[in-house]
């Protein structure tokens, strides 16, 4: 009986296992370097600006004011997952940018709200 008990839980920690093991790889693929915020407005500069502005007030009417810090109060994985994805109305950045070009986007996002 106590066996049963021991292989349930072990089925039980295996996606929690499996998301963990997922973060790590995704850090370790290039995205854990550190930004670089100079590289970011650069990216911001080419790609972001028609829609969020280059001072970070919104453009486009569905675009979130980063001067505000509107969509920023999320984690940086929650971020990445939405530019390389696309969300409402903004498109996919997933096969024109890397995670690493914009994990620097992120972070020179998050030099607006300050």
């Amino acid at each position: 009986m106590q066996k049963q008990q021991h292989s349930n839980r072990l089925f039980v920690l295996k996606p929690a296992c499996l998301a963990g093991l997922s973060l790590l790889l995704l850090l370790m693929t290039g995205a854990a370097r550190s930004a670089d915020l100079f590289k970011g407005k650069e990216v911001f500069s080419n790609y972001c600006v028609s829609c969020h502005g280059a001072d970070g007030v919104a453009v486009h009417p569905m675009a979130p004011n980063f001067q505000r810090g509107e969509k920023l109060f999320v984690s940086d994985l929650i971020l990445l997952q939405s530019i390389s994805k696309g969300k409402g109305s903004m498109p996919s950045f997933g096969g024109i940018l890397s995670d690493s070009q914009i994990m620097d986007v992120i972070a020179y996002l998050r030099t607006f709200s300050r």
